[in-house]
């Protein structure tokens, strides 16, 4: 007897890692833009200036610009229409010892990114994120930590839960963190694919 058995992905999240080219040039330039103050921008759980500028700093527009021809050509590529950069929110966070940001998201509606502005994969773990859903056959909720570069940009859905782990280095890890909201919300079917 033989049987006919397919196997169909039943559930699957997408993920992209975005290597951002001349790295090199752009950190130079990006960390001119960024101006976290240690002494003024600590939160408690890290450094960051999240509540500073309520999402809107004075470096979003130039920050945009630096890595523009990148982040469109992501979008287009993904058959994705985002709203306009004065849509987006944007913060930076700084991590060093026992600093960490716990489980959280960043609502519906958004591609969230991470950029990797200062990162040493030997001292820093990257970000945690978690299936939305547990194991079906086991019921464990299940996490990932993706392989990443400084200078890479995690892309994820934005109802995706993740968290910064304690840094446990003296070596700062900071990340450019953004949402860019989708502008036509009908592509929902299309962008999982």
């Amino acid at each position: 007897m033989s049987i006919k058995v397919e196997s169909i992905p039943f559930f699957s999240i997408s993920f992209w890692r975005l290597s951002l080219s001349n790295w090199e040039q752009k950190k130079e330039i990006i960390k001119e833009l960024v101006d976290l103050k240690p002494d003024e921008d600590r939160i408690g759980i890290c450094y960051s200036d999240y509540f500073q500028y309520n999402n809107r700093p004075p470096y979003m527009y130039k920050f945009i610009e630096v890595i523009q021809d990148e982040i469109v050509e992501f979008f287009n590529m993904a058959g994705v229409l985002v709203e306009q950069p004065n849509k987006w929110q944007m913060w930076t966070q700084m991590y060093t010892g026992a600093d960490h940001h716990p489980l959280h998201n960043h609502g519906f509606g958004h591609f969230s990114c991470i950029l990797y502005l200062d990162y040493d994969k030997e001292e820093h773990p990257s970000t945690r994120f978690w299936t939305p859903m547990p194991d079906p056959f086991f019921g464990n909720v299940n996490h990932l930590h993706p392989e990443v570069e400084e200078g890479d940009i995690i892309i994820f859905p934005s109802t995706i839960y993740h968290e910064c782990p304690p840094t446990n280095s003296n070596i700062p890890r900071t990340i450019v963190a953004f949402n860019v909201p989708i502008a036509d919300q009908s592509v929902q079917q299309n962008v999982s694919t």
